[in-house]
């Protein structure tokens, strides 16, 4: 007898048979605390002994204070903590904690070990825990939030993919939290009733998801009369500095009835790619449109002919028709019209699309789909070949062997075409070899004789490590590139293993083929140089020393400066990280490795909070073929850089990008124009041809920006400057020197850049008459410009200027 469904509401008879019986299968746990202690506990002493087949968990509370129950709600509560501490769920996959008030006492999962859990869902209560499988997490809230739990929880789960956010009947302002960045959150959905903008401002806000690309947003029992839903839907859409999002699908239900607008915020949707509507507003013109290729209206009755004609033109203006492949249309009163088919041609579509045509109508090349609706064996090979290459190289590295087998099993067609494209078997990762080490010998054979790409990451263990290059070494002549992975959750010893069984197994190794090579040593982040030297890791991380690599092409490092060795001939790009961890190296070190390099055509170096040991640098580094040289400085004083870069010369320098980031707002105008004045003159500049200029400073609330920065761009220093692109938060005060022979100038993300300081340039220009060389002026995302967007067109020909 398989018992699947354990409930608090089971009668005890049937859960004390169950407890005699064999147990075989999945369990289904639910806890009503509305029940009684009486009633779960029972529940609780069968299953959990058979926690090790738990699929899913869920703890459920319809009572509040009022009902005089919420002792037998905390007494259920604390039996569960106590029946379940250090207790561990291999198969739990989900769990739900559904509570209809805010129980403020909080539900602990410290101690639970689940290294599968997929799912998570809570009503009213953010669970503390360590959740390193989670990749979706449901939150729904009408009633009291405690702040700093939700960013807690966020850093505490790094796998985190789908993030739905659902805010029902607030009365009352959430609390802000502070800032909350997740790079691994791609999905988010935002679900808002009958709350208005004003109570979920201050947490919203704080929410920075970089790796964002699709949202779907839903504003239900709206009132249209209190809130602009064009201003509402445009403050849910994330900051485009912090997210490019390519899907939105936005739901809009008024809550009362009447007349209401509402314009898309395309000027925060510049990647966007697909759009799906659902709503009960007109919609107005939009004169910017991003490079969409599906679009799909569904039950819009307001939505008129008018505006997708108008919305057509549009795009045509903006060179973004020909990309739209499609236009889906149902159940809207005033778009079911034959004249349509004139309007849109052959894109047009009745009857919505689902989530798997969206993400293929972005995908595809042509116009239709001449085959849709027929069985998959129909489908041309060559259409197949590309569906499967897209989806395997869609996924990340860690994830494509498993993409890639889980195709081959789907049918023989699908075998015989995956293990005919080797080009799908070529990342050789260590998670593979963490589930099974017989995935390597599998991928390294079925990539038939290509070039490998090989990834250790400390976090998949040891014994992975070791497994991946035992079986990888004897076809080192096949690797193209090599990635060590250390990340700053890494155990330090765990590292150290890892580099013993590498240096063990692949000194010397003849590696001719190999092009890229990075060494990610973040684990070194917070410990010491003494420490870390006692441990060994530090020498070990110049194991490639013994190696034989005389064409690699490319390098990077994050905390450890490479020692020179013969492969510098060949070596072209370079990109170097600069933290806290190598504050204990002089900078003479670093130096003199890229004085070993004169074959470098780029290079990038990164610092972070950098501060080296005080130390004299005598020595210069002749960098004769460099082209192209990316700064990245984040709250690092230029004293602190100074040495390394007066010690490079780079006489053949044609592109520069200096990217400046102050999260301390203190007198961040002087680091800056510091930077600018150091950095910019000099021999090295002098025929630089392009610049790009990134300036990010933290906001400080109590005295906001009350300085400027002057760019030194003097003709004199940088006579063949053409291009030049700025992107800064700060206002900038105009300069009375003669500027380059630009050509192309795009201004971009900064919204304290003023007419006059563009109207002073362009004076500027027209009196030494540059001005008729200038062929492109581009203004994206300012709000003080495009404020003065009448003027701009008097003073610049509409041929030069992008708006």
């Amino acid at each position: 007898m398989k018992w699947k469904d354990m409930k608090s509401t089971s009668n005890p008879s049937v859960v004390d048979v169950c407890a005699q019986m064999n147990f075989e299968g999945k369990l289904d746990v639910v806890l009503d605390t509305s029940d009684g202690l009486a009633a779960c506990l029972p529940v609780l002493s069968f299953a959990v002994p058979h926690a090790s087949c738990w699929k899913t968990f869920t703890v459920r509370s319809l009572c509040d204070a009022k009902t005089g129950k919420l002792m037998d709600v905390l007494a259920v509560l604390d039996a569960i903590e106590d029946s379940c501490r250090n207790v561990i769920f291999d198969e739990l996959e989900s769990l739900n904690i559904e509570f209809s008030v805010d129980m403020l006492y909080g539900f602990d999962c410290d101690s639970w070990t689940m290294p599968n859990l997929h799912r998570l869902s809570t009503h009213n209560l953010i669970p503390s825990g360590v959740f390193t499988s989670l990749t979706s997490l449901h939150l729904h809230f009408n009633f009291i939030y405690h702040p700093q739990a939700f960013p807690h929880l966020l850093n505490h789960a790094p796998s985190l993919d789908t993030l739905s956010l659902e805010f029902v009947d607030f009365l009352a302002p959430l609390e802000p939290c502070s800032r909350v960045i997740h790079w691994g959150i791609r999905n988010l959905q935002v679900q808002v009733v009958d709350t208005d903008w004003e109570k979920m401002e201050s947490f919203y806000e704080t929410l920075k998801f970089p790796g964002l690309r699709r949202i779907q947003i839903s504003l239900l029992d709206f009132d249209a009369k209190r809130d602009s839903a064009t201003a509402f839907v445009s403050n849910l859409v994330p900051d485009p500095q912090w997210s490019r999002i390519s899907h939105l699908e936005l739901h809009l239900v008024s809550k009362r009835g009447g007349t209401y607008y509402l314009k898309l915020p395309f000027d925060r949707l510049a990647d966007l790619e697909t759009l799906s509507l659902h709503t009960d507003h007109h919609l107005m013109r939009s004169n910017r449109w991003p490079p969409l290729s599906a679009i799909q209206i569904t039950k819009s009755e307001n939505v008129s002919q008018m505006w997708l004609e108008d919305s057509i033109k549009d795009m045509r203006t903006c060179g973004v028709w020909a990309r739209l492949q499609i236009v889906a249309i149902s159940s809207c009163r005033q778009l079911d019209s034959s004249s349509l088919e004139n309007i849109v041609g052959d894109r047009l579509v009745y009857g919505p699309l689902s989530e798997d045509d969206l993400t293929y109508l972005v995908r595809k090349s042509t116009s239709r789909v001449p085959w849709a609706g027929r069985p998959l064996v129909q489908i041309p090979i060559e259409v197949l070949e590309v569906v499967l290459q897209s989806a395997v190289l869609s996924v990340p590295p860690s994830e494509r062997y498993d993409c890639a087998s889980r195709l081959a099993g789907v049918s023989s067609t699908f075998r015989k075409l995956m293990l005919s494209m080797p080009t799908l078997w070529t990342d050789i990762h260590s998670a593979a070899a963490a589930k099974n080490r017989f995935a390597v010998y599998i991928g390294i054979k079925r990539s038939m004789s290509l070039g490998l790409h090989i990834t250790l990451e400390v976090d998949n263990g040891s014994q992975a490590c070791a497994d991946l290059l035992e079986i990888a070494a004897p076809h080192a002549q096949r690797w193209h590139s090599f990635r060590l992975q250390a990340s700053a959750t890494s155990i330090v010893f765990e590292t150290d293993r890892v580099l013993s069984a590498l240096s063990e197994t692949v000194t010397p190794l003849q590696l001719p083929n190999l092009k890229d090579l990075c060494l990610n040593y973040d684990f070194a982040r917070g410990k010491t140089w003494a420490e870390m030297l006692a441990g060994g890791t530090l020498w070990r991380g110049h194991l490639y020393r013994s190696w034989h690599v005389h064409n690699l092409d490319s390098l990077s490092c994050t905390g450890v400066i490479p020692t020179p060795i013969f492969f510098a001939k060949s070596l072209t790009k370079f990109d170097f990280n600069l933290t806290t961890d190598l504050s204990y190296q002089k900078p003479r070190v670093l130096v003199s490795f890229l004085a070993s390099v004169p074959s470098l055509e780029e290079l990038s170096l990164s610092y972070m909070s950098y501060t080296p040991r005080p130390s004299g640098v005598d020595i210069t580094a002749s960098l004769p073929n460099l082209r192209k040289l990316n700064i990245r400085i984040t709250n690092t004083k230029w004293e602190s850089i100074s040495q390394v870069h007066s010690a490079l010369e780079t006489p053949k320098l044609r592109e520069f990008s200096l990217r400046l980031q102050f999260l301390n707002p203190l007198n961040h105008a002087q680091d800056i124009t510091t930077y600018l004045q150091n950095l910019l003159p000099g021999a090295n500049m002098r025929r630089l041809t392009s610049l790009h200029l990134n300036v990010f400073v933290e906001e400080d609330p109590a005295q906001g920006f009350v300085e400027t920065v002057t760019l030194p761009l003097r003709e004199s220093l940088l006579p063949h400057l053409n291009h030049l692109t700025v992107e800064i938060n700060l206002p900038l005060h105009p300069s009375s020197d003669y500027l380059p022979p630009l050509t192309e100038i795009r201004i971009r993300n900064s919204h304290l850049v003023n007419i006059d300081w563009l109207s002073t340039l362009y004076a500027q220009m027209e009196s030494n008459h540059a001005w008729d060389a200038v062929e492109v002026v581009e203004i994206t995302n300012c709000s003080s410009l495009l404020d003065a967007k009448q003027d701009i067109r008097m003073m610049i020909p509409s041929w030069k200027l992008l708006l």
